[in-house]
């Protein structure tokens, strides 16, 4: 199978990078693409940058270089929500959404929708579910270009416009990624790690201090999950 793999920052790709066979780069403007081989899979692999818009020019760069991709995983951290998941936990989500969009007024779409597009986004959560792969959570993981820090404020978003949708963490990239997916009509997948709970003591220290246990745990996950995925 042909993967393409997107991290939004170095630390979320290092670690997958060192275990790929045949490594090989490749600039493109202002991205460079690395194309190597695991487990019987051909992986293109990139840092795209962090928040929505990075995502969705690094998503249709990539699929303009390489049209034959059959799958794209983003890896990276996530901010989890108190009580709901705790620091190390890998999440691969059934489905990804906005957490900053709003054009629901005159009842048209639900929060979180942009208009011509689902409320939330299907992942191919499946194909892990096919495998034998480590412990893991799933739910709903929700975007949007903030930091989330507020962890009153992101419990009550969750509780007044996702109230049924398990929502478990927010990041910066996988609703935009999966939104690019969705045009271009090709399966993706998330798997991330939570660095940080959002609202949680010291926040942004324990956010960078565990910055690379998530990274690598995502990472890991995913390497496990590409000896057996077809």
């Amino acid at each position: 199978m042909k993967i393409g793999i997107i991290g939004a920052m170095s630390e979320e790709i290092e670690f997958l990078l060192n275990n790929l066979a045949n490594l090989k780069e490749n600039k493109t403007g202002k991205h460079i693409f690395y194309t190597g081989a695991y487990a019987g899979n051909d992986i293109v692999v990139v840092r795209g940058g962090v928040g929505k818009v990075a995502s969705g020019v690094v998503y249709a760069t990539m699929l303009a270089n390489y049209p034959d991709l059959e799958l794209t995983v983003n890896v990276g951290s996530c901010g989890g929500l108190v009580g709901r998941v705790d620091i190390g936990d890998v999440i691969v989500p059934g489905a990804v959404g906005y957490a900053d969009v709003d054009a629901s007024f005159g009842g048209r779409y639900r929060y979180g929708q942009i208009p011509g597009y689902p409320p939330l986004f299907a992942c191919a959560a499946d194909k892990i579910r096919e495998i034998s792969a480590p412990p893991y959570r799933a739910g709903t993981i929700l975007s949007g270009d903030s930091f989330f820090c507020d962890g009153e404020a992101a419990a009550e978003l969750v509780g007044k416009h996702f109230p049924e949708d398990n929502v478990l963490a927010f990041d910066m990239e996988s609703a935009a990624l999966a939104q690019c997916a969705h045009f271009f009509n090709k399966d993706f997948l998330v798997i991330r790690s939570v660095s940080d709970l959002i609202g949680a003591k010291r926040q942004a220290e324990v956010f960078v201090s565990n910055l690379e246990r998530a990274s690598r745990a995502c990472n890991e996950f995913l390497l496990s999950v590409l000896k057996n995925i077809k």
